[in-house]
């Protein structure tokens, strides 16, 4: 089978899949329109997940479907209007909703987008059941083929460090694309580092984005550490050395669009909760109604209200009740997706 992912500039998420279907024995082509996979993430090779990359400007996107003997197109939000205009290629598209863009704006363009995903693909890919049961409740009128995939581990080999700092000191991680600081945003770290710093735990971010008030922060507290951007195996080591993993993303107020903000986050499955277990390290997090799930069923850590009191939280035994689950597992659902709707 050969499936065809198509992103304006390829996530992790996209990386992961593809690398699993591969290691399953299909063929994966990517093609995108903005930035790839090295571009976005440094230390990612695209061509470790895809057997052809291609730009989509440079292509016919009909042509090379019939040339090419694609069976599958996989579209990755966003955006979600390329399910629509790759309807003429001839072959069943798949969706894959990790965002909305229903909780994320009102543009009426982009929510009409994301209807059209759910009424014109194929089949669709949610990162959570609660994602799932909110595009059901959004969009009840047609309910394509579907699949519930995480944003599992990738299948990776690295090696565990020795822990650097005194044994009285704990040294727990953040790791993000783009973090804030002071900015109400809710990625914003600076009222978590003032609750850590209250209690002389350190907090170590691995960004790949670090914006100028983020570094004058660190300058100035020795509770706060910017470290190396790091990705797949270099981020899995670097991981091993910590107390714990804290997944903080958070709403501040009641306005409308903090309400969104909240619904967004419950139906998220971030990438950094199956690292942090992959690595072996506990996880702090807010109460998101997936990650809480998550976190409970297989004991990955503690969901907490806020971090003003976490130091008896560290002490308490990390026993997961299973191995992480990575994308290779995962990639299983997606065969069966596709084999359905091809009809095999």
């Amino acid at each position: 089978m050969k499936v065809m992912f198509w992103a304006k500039s390829p996530c992790i998420r996209t990386y992961k899949e593809a690398k699993a279907l591969r290691s399953r024995g299909l063929e994966t082509v990517l093609g995108y329109t903005g930035k790839t996979i090295g571009d976005r993430y440094p230390g990612l090779d695209a061509s470790h997940a895809f057997d052809e990359i291609v730009k989509a400007g440079t292509i016919n996107p009909f042509h090379f479907v019939d040339d090419n003997k694609i069976d599958v197109i996989h579209t990755a939000h966003p955006p979600d209007d390329s399910v629509r205009l790759l309807r003429g290629c001839g072959v069943p598209i798949v969706h894959d909703f990790h965002d909305m863009y229903s909780l994320e704006t009102d543009d009426p363009e982009l929510r009409r987008h994301e209807a059209d995903a759910v009424a014109y693909a194929d089949g669709v890919v949610y990162v959570s059941n609660t994602m799932k049961e909110y595009s059901v409740s959004m969009y009840p009128s047609r309910v394509p083929v579907d699949r519930v995939v995480a944003n599992a581990a990738d299948d990776i080999q690295f090696e565990r460090l020795p822990r650097p700092w005194p044994e009285d000191e704990i040294h727990v991680v953040y790791v993000a694309a783009l973090p804030r600081w002071d900015e109400g945003h809710f990625r914003d770290l600076r009222q978590l580092v003032e609750m850590l710093t209250a209690q002389r735990i350190h907090l170590h971010v691995h960004a790949i984005i670090r914006k100028p008030d983020l570094v004058d922060a660190a300058r100035e507290n020795p509770f706060l550490h910017l470290e190396e951007t790091a990705t797949g195996s270099r981020m899995a080591s670097l991981l091993t050395r910590y107390d714990a993993g804290i997944w903080h993303q958070w709403v501040f107020g009641s306005t409308v669009g903090d309400r969104r903000t909240r619904v967004l986050l419950d139906l998220c499955s971030p990438n950094k909760i199956y690292e942090y277990w992959q690595a072996g390290i506990p996880v702090l997090c807010y109460k998101a109604r997936d990650i809480a799930k998550i976190v409970s069923r297989y004991k990955l850590g503690q969901v907490v209200k806020n971090y003003r009191n976490v130091r008896p939280l560290l002490e308490r035994p990390y026993c997961p009740t299973r191995e992480p689950i990575t994308m290779m597992e995962e990639a299983a659902k997606l065969v069966s997706l596709y084999e359905e709707v091809l009809g095999l």
